[in-house]
């Protein structure tokens, strides 16, 4: 049981590891530059650029 455990603990610090990057991988860079149709086909950084460009010239 303890040289399993030992095994195993690599591959959790690994796995956590890299869904931690992913996640942030999501978050950054995907979710702000995805093209969503909702949004006139624009991603949610030239949404809010837009957005607010227009909230000024009003």
């Amino acid at each position: 049981m303890k040289n399993r455990a030992d095994v195993q603990r690599p591959f959790c610090y690994a796995r956590a590891q890299a869904r931690q990057a992913i996640t942030e991988y999501i978050e950054r860079f995907s979710n702000q530059h995805r093209i969503q149709a909702r949004r006139n086909d624009l991603s949610p950084v030239a949404y809010t650029r837009r957005y607010v460009s227009d909230k000024r010239a009003a």
